[in-house]
């Protein structure tokens, strides 16, 4: 057998050499060990106090970790730009969080995006399907149990309520409205029975989720009820509508308005203004979307993770306070 030249022996050897640079750089550049990543976040609409109060949670909780580099996508609620640029598959980051306007016109994207590898969490809407990692959700069932269980303690004598509804083809505003019936009639036990006078449900309308839309709600609520004790609106911006309307008729006075956000310049300042008797915060979620998207980039695995977020009932007596817990 002819021997090698010892041109040939260096030659070999230094391939060997190389490659084995090349199989230590690479498995030393996974995910967990990398000094930078990119996370996206893509908003169908990043204005409004809502979007703006997610916008900054996340931008605040990215700061915390120099290895992170957020960048913000907003499409100015053209969800048509929004569902084009994520169709492209192309600059998506590390991972990729979608903040939508409208998640059923995304649903199919975002099931394409995860197939092809990409790590999606959803902030704040479920998605119709299992092919994404997390969905981070506000408890709306929950929410809207709280809401009915004040509801009903603040009206121990009984009492007539009025519910100013949001969008009821949304899944949000169906699960609120169902909570809130759960907390005002709770289930009887065996020795227990409906008292006598308990608070009774005398007008629900759907509004379009505006302050004028609400007040036309309120308007007709007060033509038809000469007697309202309480109001749900299914948010702030319907509370405070509502309000106008009351304070418009001259009835402000005898009734009661609970309302669901509680962000800090507009349901707890209207709390702590008298204009709210009790607020239910939604829990924004870009503290936890970080950390979930580290947990990815350090190499844990997440399919279909549906994470409800937990929110806080203030009233008057407690906005000073931090609120209480629901459960």
């Amino acid at each position: 057998m002819r021997s090698l030249s010892a041109t040939a022996v260096r030659t070999r050897s230094l391939l060997s050499l190389l490659a084995l640079i090349l199989a230590l750089a690479v498995s030393g550049c996974s995910k967990g060990d990398r000094e930078h990543w990119t996370v996206v976040a893509s908003f169908t609409n990043a204005s409004g106090p809502e979007m703006l109060a997610i916008r900054q949670e996340l931008e605040a909780a990215a700061n915390r970790d120099k290895r992170i580099e957020l960048r913000v996508d907003d499409y100015h609620g053209i969800i048509e730009s929004q569902c084009k640029q994520l169709a492209s598959r192309d600059d998506h980051g590390d991972v990729l969080i979608v903040v939508p306007d409208r998640p059923v016109v995304l649903d199919r994207i975002l099931h394409d995006l995860h197939k092809h590898g990409q790590q999606v969490i959803a902030l704040r809407y479920d998605i119709g399907h299992d092919d994404f990692s997390v969905a981070l959700l506000p408890d709306d069932l929950t929410i809207g149990r709280a809401a009915g269980t004040w509801a009903a303690s603040h009206l121990v004598d009984g009492g007539n309520i009025v519910a100013l509804k949001g969008n009821m083809s949304v899944r949000r505003s169906q699960e609120r409205q169902r909570g809130f019936l759960q907390g005002l009639t709770p289930k009887p036990t065996r020795n227990s029975a409906e008292p006598p006078n308990a608070p009774k449900l005398v007008y629900e309308s759907e509004t379009d989720g505006t302050r004028s839309g609400a007040s036309r709600a309120m308007r007709d609520a007060l033509v038809a009820q000469s007697k309202i004790d309480v109001v749900f609106a299914h948010s702030d911006e319907i509370a405070f509508g509502a309000y106008e309307c009351a304070v418009a008729a001259g009835r402000e006075r005898e009734l009661a308005i609970i309302g669901v956000g509680g962000l800090a310049d507009t349901g707890l300042a209207w709390l702590s203004d008298g204009i709210l008797a009790a607020t239910l915060t939604v829990p924004h979620g870009g503290e936890e979307a970080i950390n979930y998207a580290m947990r990815m980039l350090s190499g844990e695995r997440f399919d279909a993770a549906r994470v409800r977020l937990p929110s806080r009932l203030y009233t008057f007596d407690s906005v000073q306070t931090g609120g209480t817990p629901i459960r």
